[in-house]
């Protein structure tokens, strides 16, 4: 993994990115640990309008986000990577983020790793 650059990490404050999928791998799908309030959260996000909003998922979750964003009250001020980053992108764009929120999941261990100054955070919610 290749050392962040200074300026991104300056790039990072008020993005808060939140994973609208998750929990997926070959043999298994966990809708269970998928969280019910995700809609309301990512809302109350993008009401205050110095936040910036990313959103992260698999090309699986494209209709989930497209749904979320179409009731968002401001959806220019939303970032959405859902289904656009591979494997190797996800890890700088993660390190640009003041907050992750997401479910137990790859994108949040890869987060815990890379989102390493004090000024950001990294959610995880079990379910």
């Amino acid at each position: 993994m290749k050392p962040l650059r200074q300026e991104t990490k300056v790039a990072m404050t008020n993005r808060i990115g939140v994973l609208v999928g998750g929990a997926r791998n070959q043999k298994l799908t966990y809708q269970e640990k998928r969280w019910p309030n995700l809609e309301r959260f990512i809302q109350a996000l993008n009401s205050n309008p110095e936040t910036r909003v990313v959103l992260y998922g698999s090309k699986d979750d494209l209709l989930e986000a497209s749904r979320i964003t179409s009731i968002l009250p401001n959806p220019g001020s939303v970032e959405n990577l859902v289904g656009k980053l591979s494997l190797e992108e996800l890890p700088d764009s993660l390190a640009r983020l003041r907050c992750f929120v997401s479910i137990d999941s790859g994108p949040a261990h890869i987060a815990s790793m890379v989102m390493d100054s004090r000024e950001q955070q990294v959610v995880v919610l079990f379910g």
